[in-house]
């Protein structure tokens, strides 16, 4: 019985909440595309580091996109990275839109990009046109779907913000018509057993089984041994006729037919999309690549996105039964229910809080300094998601091309929410080689290039975002420039193009290659695709027939340089 109270106090609560938020214009947005809307992603999907800030509008390349309102193209920015090609129009209604990935703009808009490319002799590029520059329509065509920036495949990232704060909000609360008659389904759950004072006992990942309606455990009820349980729940959204595994918009946990815990992704800042890190179990997407839902807070936590409730920790009694329901819900409002019952047996005095050895206790709210064996570190107040009973260790690398003792703090697994100084002393590094000289971070899947500033005390000091193994070394190895399409001869090419590629990763607060392209002295435009590393020329008819000079530099961040010179004829 106490399950249908608890299932009728959801309904009643949430059951009725209309698919678009009543506070958001439902007329003045149309669809930025001229086909039926088939989603790719969905606003507030887990990713690496972040959550979707927008929907991914699934189509071909070269599709017309349009303007969803009326309004003007604030902003307009070119890039290797990131969004790619995308323009930014801003409505009267108090709201912008956002379209990444752009193959290309508008004529108009592609005419002043390039001049202002050429004038700046820059690919990536950033612009604020005047409000009378490029004044748009609803439905006007302002450029087509692409692939450029990171993305792996031909759609249009699209995004509403907040004018004023730019802040994002779910598109589809403002009455854009998605098919979608799936409710979405849940797949495995994570359940956490602390004890009194709240130490983390074990974790247990099962399966759900959809039986009668609603997904449930194989054997219920879960039998608990510690004080104290949270769960974490994978799921996903599915929508007609896409294939996709999509984000959930909706979440609400109730233990005993009391809401004890909720989130919506109706509208987060950038500012705090990194608190994804502490929303989902950070480990299961580091280790594994599964993403979770947590359904309780950790106490770092300043995600704006959460109904005002409890942590979502339930205390457990010996001998009593707790009844928890998990509703689920997708943008059109379809829904799951996970219903699950926990029973705590008494604990056992054998079952204690497993003990790891560690260097450093380091309480999340406060700031923590440790200078030691020639490693400085400064980590700020809340930088950390929960207290750290931290690991640290030093040992000496025989490797080549490391100047330091290895110094790990902790492990990757332990997730950081913003950068903090990391200083470390290397071995004597030739004075002419000091300026190659940078922080490491070395895990299983690289190196990456954090740099470094030298400090008067002969300590290179960077700043960093995560934990791990950190070493001092040198990066005198320039930049490779493969051909990937270019001969002496160019008279039946309509363009040229090459590969160009780095030794070391940088990190993402250090620039990308550097790169500079002219024939016969005249600087070209070349486009940047990073993720494929292919620059690229396409010839205009403003160069003459005959024979011509190429010269192509590539540098990287350590100021290693290559170049490129060859004759050709067009």
């Amino acid at each position: 019985m106490r399950w249908i109270i608890g299932l009728l106090f959801f309904l009643f609560l949430y059951g009725f909440i209309p698919s678009a938020d009543p506070a958001y214009p439902l007329d003045f947005f149309q669809a930025p595309v001229n086909q039926p809307l088939r989603l790719s992603g969905t606003f507030g999907e887990l990713r690496p580091n972040h959550f979707h800030s927008g929907i991914d509008i699934k189509g071909g390349i070269g599709a017309p996109i349009q303007a969803a309102g009326d309004g003007f193209v604030a902003r307009i920015r070119v890039a290797p990275d990131g969004y790619g090609n995308h323009l930014y129009i801003d409505h009267p209604n108090g709201y912008t839109s956002v379209y990444a990935h752009l193959l290309e703009f508008s004529s108009e808009i592609e005419a002043y990009v390039r001049e202002m490319q050429f004038q700046q002799e820059t690919f990536e590029i950033e612009l604020f046109p005047r409000k009378d520059q490029f004044p748009v329509r609803r439905g006007q065509f302002v450029g087509k779907m692409g692939s450029t920036g990171h993305s792996f495949g031909p759609h249009l990232h699209f995004e509403i913000r907040k004018t004023a704060t730019d802040r994002p909000v779910n598109p589809l609360l403002f009455g854009l018509n998605v098919p979608d008659q799936i409710p979405p389904r849940l797949h495995e759950i994570k359940i956490y057993e602390f004890d009194q004072q709240g130490r983390p006992l074990k974790s247990t990942i099962l399966p759900l089984i959809l039986k009668n309606g609603r997904y449930r455990l194989a054997a219920d009820p879960f039998i608990a041994s510690g004080n104290r349980l949270g769960i974490a729940v994978k799921a996903y959204d599915h929508m007609d006729g896409v294939s996709n595994w999509n984000g959930i918009y909706q979440l609400n946990l109730f233990n005993d037919g009391e809401l004890w815990y909720g989130f919506k992704m109706e509208s987060f800042g950038f500012e705090e999309t990194r608190y994804i890190n502490a929303h989902l179990d950070y480990q299961e997407q580091r280790n594994r690549g599964s993403y979770f839902h947590r359904c309780f807070a950790l106490p770092g936590n300043q995600l704006s996105i959460y109904l005002p409730s409890r942590s979502g920790l339930i205390p457990l009694l010996p001998g009593k039964t707790n009844n928890l329901l998990v509703g689920v819900k997708d943008a059109a409002g379809n829904e799951s229910n996970l219903e699950i019952d926990v029973r705590q047996e008494a604990p056992s005095p054998a079952i204690q809080a497993p003990w790891t050895p560690y260097q450093f206790f380091l309480p999340f709210d406060q700031p923590h300094v440790i200078d030691n064996h020639g490693m400085y570190v400064n980590f700020p107040a809340h930088i950390f998601y929960e207290d750290l009973y931290m690991q640290y260790s030093m040992r000496k690398d025989p490797l080549p091309g490391v100047f330091s003792l290895t110094h790990t703090l902790h492990n990757e697994s332990f997730p950081v929410h913003r950068e903090y100084a990391l200083g470390i002393r290397p071995d004597p590094i030739p004075v002419q080689l000091r300026g190659k000289a940078f922080i490491a971070h070395r895990s299983k899947g690289g190196t990456v290039n954090f740099g470094g500033q030298w400090q008067d005390d002969g300590m290179l000091l960077t700043t960093v975002n995560t934990l791990g193994a950190f070493v001092v070394m040198l990066d005198t190895v320039p930049p490779r420039i493969e051909i990937d399409r270019f001969a002496t001869d160019m008279r039946r090419y309509a363009s040229m193009s090459f590969r160009i590629r780095d030794n070391i990763s940088a990190s993402g607060n250090l620039p990308n290659l550097k790169y500079r392209a002219a024939i016969d002295g005249e600087w070209i435009l070349m486009s940047y695709d990073e993720k494929n590393r292919r620059i690229a020329h396409t010839f205009s008819g403003d160069l003459a027939s005959g024979s011509h000079t190429l010269v192509l530099e590539v540098s990287d961040v350590m100021g290693n340089k290559s170049v490129f010179k060859r004759n050709f004829i067009r």
